[in-house]
């Protein structure tokens, strides 16, 4: 059985505005209910998450963090400025609750910060796992040269994967731990959008801008198509459709977890479900990827 792992993306306030108690109450059910806790240094709007999470007494909880570091850099950086405020947090959060350390927007621009970083934090910390976010092989291969990457967190979903297939397989001859995010497509396979639907929050405006306006309205049709597919074969409800998702790509070789979402208490306690599937319906579905759901990326 997979760890069930929680995103905290959606309790940051970027799809919706979010008040001080609402973040709390879905950081308290995080901790309560997942194993893994997605997060980074720079989630939140108006409240950093670790900073509140720092402020918890974490003790009656078991869950750990994926700890994700570097977002809010674009270029080379001073390594021990963020080493020391890791050192910070991870004293103030305890570092036994810490399941790895990703580098979040890895580049080759910050290539060198990384590595000294990396470095540096392998000293004091010599068994947490190191890894990055990256969809790249190229990228992914730049710094595997450079430091020891033990987990790898990639987005992928029905409409992607043909794309990520030779990555995927990378990663597995490498014997690397993946984590994988985005399986919803930034919710598009939730089938609440359409090609008319035009996004305000400041993580997915970008889609329905003028210029992705073509490529996005593909996308998005290619969704309603895959997610009407699923709701006919399997006879599911709407609202199992995402989980249904989340439980097909857990199944993957190697994959370590799958970062479900969640912005309100609803959805994160939907999310603590799962599907059995059979394995003649996994290939039919990964077949479809591959040959008919492929779509371009936005």
């Amino acid at each position: 059985m997979k760890k069930k792992c929680i995103g905290l993306l959606g309790a940051s306030g970027n799809y919706r505005k979010l008040t001080f108690d609402q973040i709390n109450q879905l950081l308290t059910f995080a901790l309560k209910n997942y194993e893994l806790i997605d997060i980074s240094t720079s989630y939140g709007i108006d409240f950093n998450l670790i900073n509140i999470l720092k402020d918890y007494d974490l003790s009656p909880f078991d869950s750990k963090l994926i700890y994700k570091v570097g977002c809010n850099f674009q270029d080379s950086y001073n390594p021990r400025e963020l080493f020391s405020s890791t050192i910070i947090d991870f004293n103030s959060i305890d570092v036994e609750r810490i399941d790895s350390i990703l580098f979040h927007r890895p580049s080759i621009e910050k290539l060198k910060s990384d590595i000294k970083f990396h470095d540096l934090i392998k000293k004091v910390y010599p068994k947490i796992p190191i890894g990055i976010c990256t969809n790249s092989i190229a990228l992914y291969n730049l710094y595997k040269e450079n430091i020891s990457i033990d987990d790898v967190q990639l987005a992928l979903n029905p409409l992607d994967y043909l794309y990520n297939k030779n990555f995927l397989k990378k990663l597995y001859d490498d014997k690397i731990s993946i984590q994988l995010r985005s399986i919803l497509s930034s919710g598009l396979l939730t089938g609440k959008y359409n090609c008319n639907t035009i996004f305000k929050d400041p993580l997915r405006s970008r889609l329905t801008e003028k210029r992705n306006r073509k490529n996005f309205t593909k996308r998005v049709n290619m969704s309603i198509k895959i997610f009407e597919f699923i709701k006919k074969k399997y006879g599911l409800p709407s609202e199992h459709i995402p989980i249904f998702l989340y439980s097909l790509f857990e199944n993957l070789d190697n994959v370590k977890c799958v970062v479900r979402g969640g912005s309100s208490m609803h959805q994160m306690k939907d999310n603590l479900k799962s599907f059995k599937i059979k394995h003649s319906d996994r290939k039919e579905l990964f077949d479809l990827m591959e040959t008919s759901w492929s779509c371009e990326y936005v």
